[in-house]
């Protein structure tokens, strides 16, 4: 547009009237322009706060707070807080179709080693022997029938990274997910639609209505293919007495022939 407007104010046919008329709206664009460039920085401010939270690996205790905010922002419906279940309680579940809840392990367990100024490899052996720890007491939820089979487990983005490269196969062969922070609510929501979306609700009539129509079915369908069997076989049989004439004729035919000659 502002291009436009130049084009314009260059054209000797435009009439001085019509140049200021631009020169109004170029002034009115140019002031969008630095509204708009002030939001962004505003923006942008607001972005650096949250990755200040998010991504530093000093950021286990506050992160851990923020989490809490990211679940809050869910439709009260979809969160579940303490959960029970039968091997303890979870604090933190998603909702879905059928009764089911997806665990959320929103406890990571080594915030206070993320204080360590040094990346020694002491304290990454002991972050995954705890990460691996805490799996294997998330799986004890797994077993629930009100879990829907596999569970998520969120740690800050600082270690995402890390743990991505270590863990993330291991974890998921144990139905367990690998979530950073800052993606914890789009992977949720995105669970959700799945479920919404593509799960079909079942009952215990309908399940027997079904299993009933497909035995009767069956029944049938054995039924006539049984019967299909003995026409086959009575086919089969007179087919072979059919043969058994025509061979008996084609030799009242050779003799026939034979008394001519």
């Amino acid at each position: 547009m502002l291009n436009q407007y130049f084009q314009n104010i260059q054209n000797p046919l435009f009439s001085i009237k019509e140049r200021l008329q631009d020169l109004q709206e170029i002034r009115t664009e140019l002031k969008t322009l630095h509204l708009t460039e002030h939001l962004l920085q505003k923006i942008n401010e607001e972005i650096n706060a949250l990755n200040a939270i998010f991504i530093s690996r000093k950021s286990g205790i506050s992160g851990e707070k923020c989490l809490e905010e990211i679940l809050a922002l869910l439709p009260p419906n979809l969160l579940v807080k303490n959960l029970k279940l039968n091997n303890g309680v979870v604090e933190f579940a998603l909702k879905l179709k059928n009764e089911k809840y997806l665990p959320i392990d929103s406890k990571f367990i080594a915030p206070e080693l993320l204080k360590n100024q040094e990346n020694s490899n002491y304290l990454e052996k002991e972050i995954i022997k705890r990460i691996r720890k805490r799996a294997q007491e998330i799986t004890l939820y797994l077993k629930d029938e009100k879990s829907v089979g596999f569970a998520i487990m969120t740690v800050p983005d600082g270690v995402y990274n890390f743990l991505r490269m270590r863990l993330m196969e291991e974890l998921e062969k144990i139905n367990i997910i690998l979530v950073p922070y800052q993606l914890l609510l789009p992977v949720l929501m995105f669970i959700w639609f799945f479920f919404e979306k593509f799960t079909v609700n079942y009952n215990e009539n309908m399940i027997s209505k079904y299993l009933s129509f497909l035995e009767t079915s069956l029944f049938e369908l054995e039924k006539n293919l049984n019967q299909i069997l003995k026409e086959i076989k009575a086919f089969e049989n007179f087919n072979q007495k059919n043969k058994e004439i025509i061979h008996s004729l084609k030799k009242e035919l050779e003799k026939l022939k034979n008394l001519k000659n």
